[in-house]
């Protein structure tokens, strides 16, 4: 009983100790012996957030921007965050279009695949103008309508033609978001998405259900694979930076995790292969030959992530007795230990 209550204060005293560092930890260096600089070492409770600030100076050193610069952005839903922080720091912020948070009414770019099809009906004429009639697009009592489903929340219309002529004139917007920013920020968010067996297209969100009960089999659920995203994405560059030569590109992990998954799998551990991937994908095209010094990381997947000052321990490395505690929990019981 003793040793029991005595574990328990001591485990107590090791958790507020932790916390006292976190809040005090000195200045952050690098390890001289060794040559590193201060950057290259993984920075020590509170000193996290201001260790970042070098990391992103670095990266953007060759990248000249003010607030005169011409810049666009779009991606998931945290693209919307850089969209309203923009805005409202006085940046030179192109919006061709009304909408929610991007510079044209994409809606949210989610996948790569939706991204590539984006860049391709805006620069090719000839891409063709596809429009599907819905009952309801939600749980809200919408009017049936038409709509553009390589866009998210696109605008419902009576009739199709009307839907058409609003799709063009939606991409002449986009197009012209395209042809006019000197920086594109482009936020990567998920890795799944809706393909429509009949077109080979991805959908921009989930098919209405009075869609996908009509023909369940027209639409399949995938996750998107490693080089087939890397190839998605090296297309959409090249063709943008053919369209707008002096193009610079700031690319970004959203942070934000999937809600759901349509796999019979975990949605947890699903979200965070994705992420991994997309960060991988990121990483891959910063570093490939045709696009230095014309694509850029900003690193918000990993400052939201990993700095969690409940799971580490004021290293912001190695994980806290608590957290551990409901990782084996989940083991024994997965096990059923």
């Amino acid at each position: 009983m003793m040793s029991t209550v005595f574990s328990k204060v001591r485990r107590k005293y090791n958790e507020v100790k932790n916390d006292w560092s976190r809040k005090r930890p000195g200045p952050h260096r690098g390890v001289a012996e060794h040559k590193l600089g201060p950057y290259q070492v993984y920075p020590f409770g509170n000193n996290f957030f201001p260790c970042m600030v070098p990391a992103v100076e670095i990266e953007f050193k060759d990248l000249a921007v003010d607030l005169k610069t011409p810049v666009a952005s779009l991606g998931s839903c945290f693209a919307e965050e850089f969209a309203y922080h923009m805005l409202s720091k006085g940046f030179n912020y192109i919006r061709t279009e009304k909408n929610r948070g991007s510079s044209a009414n994409w809606g949210r770019v989610y996948t790569i695949p939706n991204l590539k099809q984006i860049v391709d009906y805006s620069i090719d004429p000839a891409y063709p103008v596809i429009v599907q009639k819905t009952g309801s697009r939600s749980n809200k009592q919408e009017a049936p309508g038409w709509f553009d489903p390589l866009r998210d929340r696109s605008p419902l219309h009576p009739d199709a033609e009307t839907a058409k002529a609003e799709i063009q004139k939606h991409r002449a917007a986009s197009l012209e978001v395209f042809q006019k920013a000197q920086v594109l920020v482009i936020t990567l968010g998920q890795n799944e998405g809706w393909r429509d067996e009949t077109t080979g297209l991805v959908w921009a969100q989930r098919p209405p259900s009075d869609i996908l009960e009509a023909n369940p089999q027209r639409f399949t659920f995938e996750t998107f694979k490693q080089p087939d995203i890397f190839a998605a994405m090296s297309d959409v560059l090249e063709k943008l930076f053919n369209l707008n030569p002096g193009l610079k590109i700031i690319l970004s992990v959203s942070p934000v995790p999937a809600y759901a998954t349509f796999h019979e799998k975990p949605v947890v551990p699903g979200s965070f292969a994705n992420k991994c991937l997309l960060r991988v994908m990121a990483e891959d095209i910063k570093n490939n030959e045709k696009f230095k010094q014309k694509v850029y990381y900003f690193p918000s997947f990993e400052m939201v992530l990993a700095y969690n000052p409940f799971s580490y321990r004021a290293d912001n490395r190695h994980v806290m007795p608590r957290s551990l505690k409901h990782i084996f929990k989940a083991l024994d019981k997965g096990l059923k230990i």
